[in-house]
């Protein structure tokens, strides 16, 4: 097993819809514990209150910690000029943007999002974004016609066999179609995905501190994947990702 970990999924501040350390500094102690070599993140106030500022917030984290690959966000609720601030963000080096449509609540078929890929294609930057249920990951198949950026697709539960089966499905129509493992808790979901599609397209995310770093780390080792495969999900396949697919 390699001893590079690179993690697609963490992020840290105030969380309010749950009782729980999301801080900084436990974030930090649970990804070492679990032997994370750095991690994508992004502020929870860009999340919930005020993107500019979370970005911000986020950037200046990075700065005190090298573990930490800044991740920007925007809410397509409000009237912001998309280009300019991906381009600002990508000026300062963030790494991709991520969408949290899962909390702040707007569907897959939504103009404004339409409007952010035509402005990451301009800015070739890679996009995450989170499905939440079935028919998502078709509408967003749809969305993405034309569209040539890395595309990370998060909410993948492989427990739940007809998102995942259409996951799949979707994602052998497009080959810059990546999935974090955030949700892959069991060694029977890298080894089927493996199987359809190849470990090219899986990112290691664990999802903390919200979730436990190792329950995904944990099924990935334990599966019946190559040692070379293993190594390609937790961090070859996510720096092809960070330069540009």
């Amino acid at each position: 097993m390699t001893n590079t970990i690179l993690d697609v999924n963490t992020v840290f501040g105030v969380w309010p819809r749950r009782e729980v350390d999301t801080s900084l500094a436990t974030l930090l102690r649970i990804t070492h514990r679990a032997g994370i070599t750095a991690m994508c993140s992004v502020s929870a106030r860009g999340i919930f209150y005020d993107a500019v500022a979370g970005n911000d917030e986020t950037l200046a984290a990075a700065k005190e910690n090298p573990s930490i690959l800044p991740v920007a966000t925007l809410d397509l609720r409000e009237l912001t000029d998309l280009e300019a601030e991906i381009r600002k963000r990508k000026e300062q080096g963030f790494r991709f943007i991520r969408l949290f449509r899962e909390y702040q609540g707007w569907p897959m078929d939504y103009r404004p999002f339409n409007d952010l890929l035509r402005a990451l294609e301009h800015q070739r930057l890679p996009l995450y974004v989170t499905i939440t249920a079935l028919g998502d990951m078709t509408r967003l198949g749809k969305s993405l016609w034309g569209c040539t950026f890395p595309v990370i697709v998060g909410g993948v539960n492989a427990s739940f066999a007809p998102l995942f089966a259409e996951a799949i499905s979707v994602a052998a129509l497009r080959e810059a179609l990546y999935f974090d493992t955030a949700r892959f808790d069991s060694v029977d979901a890298y080894e089927i995905f493996a199987e359809k599609l190849g470990p090219s397209r899986l990112v290691f995310g664990s999802g903390a501190p919200l979730c436990y770093a190792e329950s995904a780390l944990n099924a990935l080792q334990t599966s019946a994947l190559k040692p070379k495969d293993k190594k390609m999900v937790l961090h070859e396949n996510l720096e092809r990702v960070l330069h540009g697919g």
